[in-house]
């Protein structure tokens, strides 16, 4: 979660919330992350990247803003850091080394090749569709994986992943996704983009 204010002053600064913070579906709770340096209050957005960081950016953008903020920071949530600070590098990360379709359609079963022996769950997120600071087309919708294969070649070990897009479209709505893989540490992968078609 990131910008907004802790009390509404509409087209102002003013108590303008400046720490991200991160859920923990384990704790239940909040946990308070690294500070932006711009307020990010009425107009602002927050997009998530294919590469897991969060692009923040806007603000103001109206006739009675005393303040606008044409500018952007990008936010690396702290599982995707290596204990010196600094970005992780592809050995890091799951790698998704291919996707079998890249256009999907509501109870289609499609097969992911992930480099690795790792264990591995996967999830789509809906790309944004936002305005006045509100994403109203975000979801993630978790995916049911089984090892369909395991294999060497001459990039390494790779497991092959069958995961099946949910039958209901009203979950599965149809869009643009990206389609994440996360480690056994939460970490996630590059995204690979698919679309979910009208069937």
């Amino acid at each position: 979660v990131v910008g907004g204010m802790t009390v509404t002053d509409i087209f102002s600064d003013d108590n303008a919330v400046l720490a991200a913070e991160l859920w923990s579906p384990e704790t239940g709770k909040f946990e308070t992350l690294a500070s932006m340096s711009v307020p990010r209050t009425y107009h602002s957005l927050a997009l998530l990247a294919r590469d897991g960081r969060v692009v923040v950016t806007g603000g103001g953008l109206c006739g009675k803003c005393s303040v606008n903020h044409p500018d952007v920071e990008i936010f690396a949530p702290p599982y995707l850091l290596n204990d010196k600070g600094e970005l992780l590098k592809d050995e890091g990360r799951p790698e998704i080394r291919s996707v079998s379709a890249e256009s999907l359609t509501a109870g289609e079963t499609f097969m992911v090749t992930m480099g690795g022996p790792e264990t591995h769950t996967f999830a789509l997120c809906r790309l944004s569709a936002a305005t006045h600071s509100i994403d109203n087309d975000k979801r993630r919708i978790p995916l049911r994986a089984q090892v369909a294969g395991r294999g060497f070649d001459e990039d390494g070990e790779y497991v092959v992943f069958s995961l099946k897009v949910p039958d209901k479209r009203a979950v599965a709505l149809p869009g643009t996704y990206f389609l994440f893989s996360m480690n056994e540490r939460g970490v996630p992968s590059i995204a690979k983009v698919v679309s979910i078609l009208v069937s």
